[in-house]
């Protein structure tokens, strides 16, 4: 059965989707997810179990049931469902009616409307992050019985408040109110740090503190895999699951979704779960293997940020993310400047996850105003640059079974520190530094400061930097240049010749460039006319210099994925 639903959201505008957490679940999908959900319940019965609810506390319009009377099973006269939004409750009851065991409230109830600070006219009764679920008499009829196994299956609402889109649209208070429910308030006073933040977790967590009550109970969740992977939400036993890609659910970008069978038993030490990938290809399933979901531990700041201070380090500047020089009052600056001649740079690396990576994995000259970093200095920075390589995984191998799924981790440290003294790892620390000094995701700058100091890029190639002086200290050591090495060395060394050569009015001989300030600052457009209409438009000045930018930037991709990956995974940068 085809539902018209699933493609539908003419009722609310994008913000107040996102505000609610509604993206709608492919149907192949949860026909997929509906195996799971049977298997939880053959476990139940075969446990004795004389009974059985599958609860769904945020239903929307009930794609996650309409394939649960597959097979001959007659699941659906077992389901409790209930939504949050009052189009969507009514659509659910026209679809389902009697056919399922109870909706929440029953229609006769649902005769009242609260209106919470965002305007929307929400069901009195339906709000699963209250306690109207829980103290519901026919719910709680059911969780009281202990021959009855409640199975709860959820595609929760996932509202991250800290979100990019929030921040942009000045929304992230008025998307924030739900952090004042009652089950946002629990989970706080058990739970610390990010996990708090979104609010599938908050169903997550309240599903296991307030509605499994026996080892035969389970949970069947969509939901990023986070929440297991770092956050350490869930320490119970794996059962089985899928990796969807989240763009069937009506996103803008491909991701990993996962789609977990916990039992409701303890597991505190399982590290590794294995999920079946699932893509939609012109709305056809297609298998792409498994995945290997190992879980993090340990961040990079907790074993590989450089925390040290120097007596005699003056005050300094401030970067914007984009590499200039923040004009911000210092009042607003969370940064400490410093100024030292051993400070390379100032690289960000924060988290796991790569939500939003090019925003906040950032490398500066100086130290970016919003801080959450740590200065690079001269006689460590070679060996601190894998965890900005590594930041940028998503950008250079992009597949939507990485996003949301691989993470990084610095669950190797102890391995990479040993090997990194003996010198095993010098092959891969000259190819971090020459993938760095030849990409455009530095955002360093030459520049003049407001402090009157010249500040030098030294991770770029442009004349005796202390990059281009240790790579020739690996080389001297008895690294030999591969193929690839030479290309690229040939590469920014003619890109550097023609800025030289070709550019006198944006070049300035003071300066040393990278990629990235050549790209920004060099490789400008000017107004042209069009032939055909004598229309004014704008094109590069120089098209050989953009031409060549290009080609470095493609084979410096390349380059990073030959090179790099293999080895970051190894000592577990990423994971």
């Amino acid at each position: 059965m085809k539902n018209p639903i699933v493609t539908s959201n003419t009722s609310n505008n994008l913000i107040k989707q996102k505000r609610l957490g509604q993206f709608y679940t492919p149907p192949q999908y949860a026909k997929l997810a509906c195996g799971l959900v049977r298997a939880a319940v053959r476990r139940a019965l075969n446990a004795g179990k004389k009974d059985y609810v599958i609860i769904d506390t945020c239903a929307g319009t009930g794609n996650l049931e309409m394939h649960l009377n597959d097979e001959g099973n007659d699941l659906l006269s077992h389901v409790i469902v209930s939504t949050y939004d009052p189009q969507e409750q009514s659509i659910l009851k026209n679809r389902f009616g009697i056919r399922v065991r109870y909706i929440v409230p029953p229609p006769s109830e649902n005769t009242g409307r609260r209106q919470n600070d965002n305007e929307d006219q929400l069901p009195v009764g339906t709000n699963a992050l209250e306690r109207d679920i829980i103290d519901d008499p026919e719910v709680r009829k059911y969780l009281n019985d202990d021959t009855c196994a409640v199975i709860v299956y959820i595609n929760p609402p996932f509202v991250e408040t800290t979100g990019v889109e929030f921040q942009k649209n000045g929304t992230s208070r008025a998307s924030s109110l739900w952090k004042d429910a009652f089950m946002a308030r629990k989970m706080r006073e058990e739970v610390k740090g990010p996990a708090t933040h979104d609010m599938a977790n908050v169903f997550i967590w309240s599903t296991f503190k307030y509605l499994l009550r026996q080892p035969t109970d389970s949970l069947i969740v969509f939901s990023p895999v986070k929440y297991w992977k770092v956050q350490n939400l869930v320490n119970k036993r794996f059962m089985g699951g899928y990796a969807f890609n989240r763009k069937a659910f009506q996103t803008i970008n491909e991701a990993c979704i996962s789609c977990i069978y916990w039992s409701n038993e303890d597991a505190p030490k399982t590290e590794e779960v294995r999920l079946k990938a699932i893509n939609l290809v012109d709305d056809n399933i297609r298998e792409e293997g498994e995945i290997s979901v190992r879980r993090v531990h340990t961040a990079y700041k907790e074993a590989y940020y450089d925390t040290r201070t120097f007596p005699d380090e003056l005050n300094g500047i401030a970067c914007e993310p984009d590499g200039t020089e923040s004009k911000r009052p210092d009042k607003s600056l969370r940064i400490k400047k410093r100024y030292n001649k051993n400070i390379v740079g100032y690289l960000v690396v924060p988290g796991h996850t790569f939500d939003n990576a090019r925003l906040i994995s950032r490398l500066t000259i100086a130290g970016v105003f919003s801080a959450n970093g740590f200065y690079l200095r001269s006689d460590n920075f070679v060996e601190k640059l894998p965890m900005f390589a590594a930041s940028r995984y998503t950008d250079c191998c992009d597949d939507w079974k990485s996003m949301s799924m691989i993470m990084k981790s610095a669950d190797g440290s102890a391995r990479y520190v040993s090997d990194l003294i003996s010198g095993q790892l010098n092959p891969f620390l000259f190819r971090t530094l020459l993938w760095t000094c030849t990409s455009h995701y530095p955002h360093m700058r030459s520049l003049y400061g407001s402090d009157n100091r010249l500040y030098l890029n030294q991770l770029c190639l442009d004349g005796d930097t202390l990059a281009k002086k240790k790579l020739d200290e690996f080389i001297s050591k008895g690294y030999s240049l591969t193929e690839q090495d030479q290309v690229l060395l040939e590469k920014m060394n003619q890109l550097l010749k023609k800025v030289k050569a070709e550019c006198p009015d944006e070049y300035r001989p003071e300066y040393t460039y990278g990629l990235y300030q050549i790209d920004k600052e060099i490789n400008v457009k000017v107004p042209a006319r069009r032939k055909t209409k004598g229309e004014l438009r704008t094109a590069r000045k120089y098209p050989m210099l953009d031409r060549l930018i290009k080609e470095i930037k493609a084979l410096t991709k390349q380059y990073y994925r030959d090179n790099l990956v293999n080895t970051l995974f190894e000592y577990e940068f990423l994971k």
